[in-house]
């Protein structure tokens, strides 16, 4: 509904056989805090999720000069991802944001 209310909508670009290797709660946890980031701090328009085997990134839309604000969530993702032995970076300009997190690479089972 705040998505609603600030004209943002989701976009998801995610290949339903992927899955993480990880704790389901942590995961959901990890997803939620960068999804209100770019809900509370991002202006109208779309959020693009993307994920694939090796990481999933997040990008918000940001009014210019309103880049403040995201520190409490991106540090719970950030000790989270640690944990897991997960990478997780954040890049921010003028005009967007973008959180993006790398999980180890699981080798394929031997034939």
């Amino acid at each position: 509904p705040l998505a609603s209310l600030r004209g943002q909508s989701l976009q998801c670009d995610v290949p339903p056989e992927l899955h993480w290797m990880a704790n389901q709660d942590v995961v959901e946890t990890m997803l939620a805090n960068l999804l209100l980031n770019a809900i509370q701090h991002g202006c109208d328009g779309n959020i693009l999720l993307d994920a694939d085997a090796q990481c999933l990134r997040l990008r918000n839309p940001l009014q210019q000069n309103s880049v403040t604000g995201f520190g409490l969530g991106l540090n719970i993702v950030r000790r989270l991802a640690e944990r897991l032995g997960w990478q997780f970076t954040f890049t921010l300009t003028a005009t967007s944001a973008c959180s993006e997190l790398r999980w180890a690479a699981v080798a394929e089972p031997s034939p």
